[in-house]
């Protein structure tokens, strides 16, 4: 029976019994302890992590922290080099593009610009010919102002005319 609830579990720890001086084993899943252990389980034994710190040595610890240390101030100043060699290059790049492109951009641009003022100037003339064209043979425009203005005045009228019923009237 001890073999079958042995193999089940999963986490042990090794421990020395004051008074004997024997090692027991503590399931920590059952929460049961054991004196003996069947051999495939022993693998799974580990010591206790209060041993694990009385074993702990002080200049070790140092020794790694300083590793550390070194390595993080190195892979910094590495990441420090790559980023400036990057920033180098791109500012080179666009430099080298600023120069090489800066001439043909502003004729295009310069070529936009007049394309422009000829279609606004077009546009202006075509304005000015269509203005002048009813003042020169039809009068449709000032009919059709003239027509307005005279529904403005029947309006006018009609409200006045029922001022007490209250109506109101809007004008586009």
């Amino acid at each position: 029976m001890m073999a079958e609830t042995t193999q089940k579990a999963g986490i042990w720890t090794a421990h020395v019994d004051e008074k004997s001086g024997r090692t027991y084993y503590f399931n920590m899943v059952h929460n049961r302890s054991y004196w003996e252990l069947p051999d495939e389980l022993r693998e799974q034994v580990s010591t206790p992590l209060i041993e694990t710190l009385r074993e702990w040595d002080p200049d070790q610890a140092a020794r790694y922290e300083q590793e550390q240390r070194e390595r993080t101030a190195t892979e910094a100043d590495e990441q420090r080099r790559r980023r400036e060699e990057l920033l180098a290059a791109a500012a080179a790049a666009e430099q080298q593009h600023d120069n090489a492109d800066n001439a043909p951009s502003l004729a295009a641009l310069r070529e936009r610009m007049a394309i422009a003022a000829q279609k606004k100037k077009a546009e202006e003339v075509q304005r000015m010919s269509a203005a002048q064209a009813p003042k020169q043979g039809d009068d449709s425009g000032d009919a059709n102002s003239s027509e307005y203005l005279r529904m403005v005045r029947e309006l006018k009228a009609k409200d006045r005319d029922t001022e007490g019923s209250g109506s109101k009237w809007l004008v586009r």
